[in-house]
C-alpha cells in the first residue's frame, strides 16, 4: 500500500492490545511513522518530535484525558490530537472538543473507516496550511 501520510504518529493507550490493532490500522491505511505509549510519561518524554497526529485513547481516565489533551495543545499547539473511545465514551469524547481535539473516533465496527476518513481530513486541513503559507 502507498503511503498516504508520511507525518509522524503517536497512539497512547494503555491496553496493549488496542496499541497494535491501532498501529495495524493506521499502516494497513499507509501510516508508516507511527509510535506506540503505554503510558502518557514516555509519550510527553518524546513529544518534542512533534508528532503531527496523536491518538489518545479516553477510557484509561477521561479526566487525564483532558487534562493531557490541554497539555499537548498547549507544547504543540499545531498537533491534531484525535481521542478514540469505545461507545460508552460518546459524551467524553464530544466534550474533548471544547478542549482542542481535532477529532473522535467510536471504536466499533466502522473504525476503520471512519479512522481512514479522519487521516484523510487531517491531510486536507494540512494542504490547505501550506498552500496557505505557502502564498504569504
Amino acid at each position: 500500500m502507498t503511503e498516504i501520510f508520511a507525518q509522524r504518529i503517536f497512539i497512547v493507550d494503555n491496553d496493549p492490545f488496542s496499541l497494535t490493532i491501532n498501529k495495524q490500522v493506521l499502516k494497513n491505511l499507509g501510516c508508516n511513522d507511527v509510535t506506540k505509549f503505554d503510558n502518557e510519561i514516555d509519550f510527553f518524554r518524546r513529544l518534542h518530535e512533534q508528532p503531527k497526529v496523536v491518538l489518545l485513547d479516553y477510557r484509561t481516565n477521561p479526566q487525564k484525558g483532558i487534562e493531557v489533551l490541554k497539555a499537548i495543545k498547549e507544547l504543540q499547539p499545531e498537533t491534531y490530537v484525535v481521542f478514540i473511545a469505545g461507545p460508552s465514551g460518546i459524551i467524553e469524547a464530544l466534550f474533548s472538543l471544547n478542549y482542542g481535539a481535532f477529532e473522535y473516533i467510536i471504536k466499533d465496527k466502522r473504525y476503520a473507516a471512519v479512522m481512514q476518513t479522519v487521516m484523510n481530513n487531517v491531510q486536507h486541513m494540512e494542504n490547505i496550511i501550506y498552500k496557505n503559507v505557502s502564498k504569504n
